[in-house]
């Protein structure tokens, strides 16, 4: 996946109606866990599944068949976008909530600041740890394609309003501030550094973020 460049909005544009889209469960990657690698090889033997791994790092390629690297821009050709830990938390969750397509998110320790907002079976269908239940998830999403719809647009909303830059500067403006009360030394600044100018009168406590109010009015 690091020979793609995408952004938001572009997930957005290339956005395909919920009928037009492929029925199945889609996933490439590398082979970063154990679920990605079973996904994979259950995707051989079931239709509903297109899961495939583009790059082999972390286990012996087996009974496993490499696969072409897919466009994260052609993700929303497919109806289920099945997001799974890698080493860490995927950092494509943005972009395929932003298919429009209904997500399959693995139980995690692992998260991102704003996964905290989403609701399961609200804005996403929870797959369990090992993602053993996969197969079980998708044939319910084909049999109740009204509901998976609905599912799939309000994480489509929701995380569109998380993940407007305003929201998103404000996160980090509130990370850093905390950060920083809990420094207890000087920082050495070098000349090389290039200072950020800061109106003093913005801090965590008030800044303009909406986004707080505006989920609490939603929920």
């Amino acid at each position: 996946m690091s020979k793609i460049n995408v952004d938001i909005l572009t997930m957005q544009l290339n956005g395909k109606s919920w009928q037009s889209k492929i029925p199945k469960g889609f996933f490439r990657g590398r082979d970063s866990s154990k679920e990605r690698m079973k996904i994979s090889a259950l995707s051989m033997n079931n239709t509903a599944l297109d899961a495939g791994i583009t790059s082999f790092q972390f286990h012996d390629q087996g009974n496993g068949t490499k696969v072409p690297i897919v466009p994260m821009s052609d993700f929303g050709n497919y109806k289920f976008q099945l997001l799974l830990d890698g080493t860490v938390a995927p950092y494509r969750a943005p972009y395929v909530f932003q298919t429009s397509s209904l997500v399959f998110k693995q139980k995690s320790k692992f998260a991102e600041w704003w996964y905290p907002y989403l609701r399961k079976d609200i804005d996403f269908v929870e797959l369990d740890e090992k993602a053993e239940n996969i197969e079980e998830k998708i044939e319910w999403a084909l049999e109740n394609d009204e509901i998976a719809e609905w599912i799939a647009q309000n994480g489509f909303e929701l995380t569109k309003e998380l993940l407007k830059p305003e929201n998103v500067y404000c996160h980090y403006l509130q990370a850093f501030e905390q950060y920083s009360e809990l420094m207890d030394y000087e920082p050495i600044v070098s000349d090389k550094f290039q200072l950020v100018n800061k109106d003093p009168e913005v801090t965590v406590h008030n800044c303009n973020c909406e986004l707080e109010k505006n989920l609490r009015d939603e929920l």
